[in-house]
């Protein structure tokens, strides 16, 4: 049995009427307890939970480089409906430490600052930290066989002070300088970690919230 399936990115010709009864006949069949989504905005959402409304997860890309669906709504939207939120390339498929681009440049000057101010081991850390603090309570995404880049992973839940430092609009500023400054609301196993993928939340146990009670 299946714990959870996420539907992957939208089909615009799919019918939600179809995915409704599909995920209807999952469920009673016993293959899958619950659903999510990969890639969907809010009206995409809005359209699927008319006829199916048990979506628990939307996976959509979140990273301090990438601030694209705390802008288009997605992070409220989620807040509003209950639904968790998984954020992939938390660290932008390593652009932010990488490329030279100004707006990745101005970022890594503001995550240097933020870094050295709290003491933290490294600018990814620091990244995580970023999604952690907000409301919506992301759940990164980290895939790497560097154990260095899981134990980054684990001090961002491991340091406190990290998650309610005020980051979010030292971080936002510094990729578009002319925001206005509001406050928007593994250890490693070496050679043998191999495609390894954790899933950051904040309190141990079931990551999906509101399903507690059932589990």
């Amino acid at each position: 049995r299946q714990y959870l399936f996420l539907l992957h990115r939208i089909d615009h010709l799919a019918d939600p009427r179809g995915i409704a009864q599909a995920f209807s006949e999952l469920r009673q069949q016993g293959k899958v307890r619950y659903f999510g989504v990969s890639n969907y905005q809010p009206v995409h959402l809005e359209m699927l939970r008319a006829f199916w409304p048990e979506i628990v997860v939307d996976q959509l890309r979140f990273s301090p480089y990438d601030l694209e669906n705390f802008e288009n709504g997605s992070a409220f939207y989620a807040m509003q409906h209950g639904i968790r939120l998984m954020a992939y390339s938390p660290v932008s498929k390593g652009k932010i430490f990488r490329e030279q681009s100004e707006k990745a440049q101005r970022l890594r000057a503001a995550l240097e600052r933020v870094r050295a101010e709290l003491g933290a081991p490294s600018l990814d850390t620091i990244c995580y930290s970023f999604l952690l603090r907000h409301p919506a309570r992301l759940m990164p995404i980290v895939g790497t066989t560097n154990p260095e880049r899981m134990r980054s992973a684990l001090a961002a839940v491991s340091y406190p002070r990290f998650q309610i430092h005020p980051s979010l609009t030292v971080i936002r500023h510094s990729i578009n300088p002319h925001f206005s400054g509001r406050k928007t609301a593994a250890p490693g196993h070496g050679a043998a970690v191999c495609c390894y993928i954790m899933v950051l939340y904040r309190n141990s146990g079931n990551p999906f919230g509101r399903l507690d009670a059932e589990i």
